[in-house]
């Protein structure tokens, strides 16, 4: 079950965050790649702009999102450090194979490899943290943790252009591209991190920081494989026919039968209408397919896994649905999560190329935009989490008020960076992009855990995180690169994406409500309890 010792020990418990931290690191690194070899990738393949968008967004949200929930459930019920040792093993491996890939289909295969393996990043280690630290300094320590992500993603930045300028001044020896030679060349050492982790890292017992020890599942496989069997088709169709709960079967055919017609309706759209015809094609074996097709069933099928989840919830765990499923304040806020993602994935992704592009930067210029991403996100963390916790102390919404005013000033500078003729003036506004885009994401994940019960912790943040990977890193980066292939405009395809902006202040201000009325009343007890 765990030692408690490890919530007695304030120096242990700083070490365990900042191994935390190195591994949130290497999850940004190895996701985040892509980002700055982007235009070499592209060169090599011969690829547009919608599939680097794909090869950044889609194949890794996909299983991202979904083999999160799952992975969050075997955290919530199994050894949590044994969970993040293995994904931090299965991601690095698939990170280092990206540097064998030859084609769009490999490289999009080990996209997916990388996807399934950092989807027990968020869900373990937010679970440890909830036990390691008491819920008065949850927003420090989460925001430290997340701090990690976006070091992680400037050393992407840096790391990758470094390696790509002496690959390319050795004459890529081996024939191996530059851009292959920084996926192996940054993808094996996690798999060292993950022997550091097993090694090295105690179990905490699970709810201990709230003085309510939850012992860990019974059976911790076969929950995970009977949630796993809960999103997918035909399993658990089959399941439900089974038991015979006919109307939940006809429900779940029906939303199949709507979401794959939608599936159809939009990929003939796309290529037929917006495309006109211009069609990018995988070759996977005997099989020829669109990467159109291919985007839009990802989508699809996400939505399907995740709705079906939220669905079979009610069955398997009562206090979980009341709570995530069943609870308008969480979805509100997962669906919020994932419209202000839908910008940050499309920035991320893309400024990169967008300097390459109409600045003509090199792969040097990649350390200093490494230096900006990874300097002022980890300030705007480290600023924001304190922050996010002093609102809250002055009203109960105001975590969600600190993260709308972070966002509107985080999309101001967007606006400025990506309409400015002038190298300096972008550089600036990506200084304040980045800082402002960290500073709210420590607060929102904290919002989420105060919604919940420890026990579902893990489950709570997938869910979260799920939102976020199939609305916003699913959508996001495809279609800014779908509207840069339509107008041959890079520029245009990144400002468009901005119009999620109102609709996600919506869903946070209807949260804000929510937070407000609830506090309000006497009657109301806090959702840990």
């Amino acid at each position: 079950m765990g030692d408690d010792r490890t919530s007695r020990a304030p120096g242990y418990r700083w070490y365990v965050l900042g191994i935390l931290i190195l591994v949130n690191i290497f999850n940004t690194l190895d996701r985040n790649l892509i980002s700055v070899l982007g235009p070499y990738i592209k060169k090599d393949l011969q690829i547009g702009d919608a599939e680097l968008g794909m090869l950044y967004g889609t194949t890794f949200a996909l299983f991202y999102g979904i083999f999160g929930i799952p992975i969050a459930r075997l955290a919530d019920g199994w050894n949590r450090v044994r969970t993040l040792a293995l994904g931090l093993s299965v991601w690095s491996a698939m990170t280092a194979a990206s540097g064998l890939a030859n084609g769009l289909s490999t490289l999009g295969l080990a996209r997916i490899g990388v996807g399934i393996g950092e989807a027990s990043a968020g869900p373990g280690a937010v679970a440890l943290l909830g036990d390691y630290f008491p819920p008065s300094r949850r927003s420090m320590s989460l925001s430290l943790f997340t701090a990690g992500a976006f070091v992680g993603g400037g050393l992407a930045y840096a790391a990758g252009g470094t390696i790509v300028t002496a690959w390319t001044a050795a004459g890529s020896p081996l024939g191996i591209a530059p851009w292959q030679a920084a996926f192996l060349g940054l993808g094996i050492p996690g798999i060292l991190l993950a022997l550091l982790v097993i090694i090295t890292v105690r179990e905490p017992p699970r709810g201990i920081s709230e003085g309510k020890v939850y012992a860990d599942h019974p059976r911790p496989f076969a929950s995970v494989m009977g949630e796993a069997a809960a999103m997918f088709p035909p399993w658990n169709l089959v399941g439900l026919w089974r038991r015979g709960a006919r109307r939940q079967f006809w429900r779940l055919l029906l939303l199949l039968a709507a979401i794959s017609a939608g599936v159809a309706g939009i990929t003939e759209f796309t290529d037929t209408v917006l495309r006109k015809g211009r069609v990018v094609t995988i070759i996977l074996g005997d099989w020829s397919l669109s990467t159109t097709l291919l985007q839009w069933s990802a989508i699809g099928l996400s939505a399907y896994a995740i709705v079906a989840w939220l669905w079979a919830m009610r069955d398997r765990d009562a206090q979980a649905h009341e709570m995530i499923a069943g609870s308008r304040t969480f979805l509100t806020l997962t669906v919020g999560f994932g419209l202000l993602t839908t910008v940050t994935h499309s920035v991320v992704g893309f400024a990169f190329v967008y300097g390459v592009r109409y600045f003509h930067l090199a792969p040097t210029d990649g350390v200093t935009f490494g230096v900006i991403a990874s300097g002022m996100g980890a300030v705007g963390l480290l600023i924001g989490g304190p922050l996010g916790d002093l609102a809250h102390r002055g009203s109960a919404a105001g975590r969600l008020q600190f993260i709308i005013a972070a966002f509107v000033v985080f999309v101001a500078a967007i606006w400025v960076q990506f309409t400015t003729e002038d190298l300096t003036v972008f550089y600036l506004a990506y200084t304040v992009v980045a800082m402002f885009m960290t500073g709210w994401m420590g607060t929102l994940f904290a919002t989420g855990q105060d919604l919940v019960a420890p026990r579902i912790r893990g489950a709570a943040h997938a869910v979260l995180v799920a939102g976020s990977s199939v609305i916003g890193l699913g959508l996001g980066p495809y279609l800014v690169g779908l509207v840069s292939d339509l107008t041959g405009d890079l520029r245009t395809g990144i400002l468009a994406v901005l119009v999620v902006v109102p609709p996600a202040l919506i869903c946070l201000w209807a949260v804000a409500r929510d937070v407000s009325a609830s506090a309000s009343r006497p009657q109301a007890t806090p959702a840990i309890s």
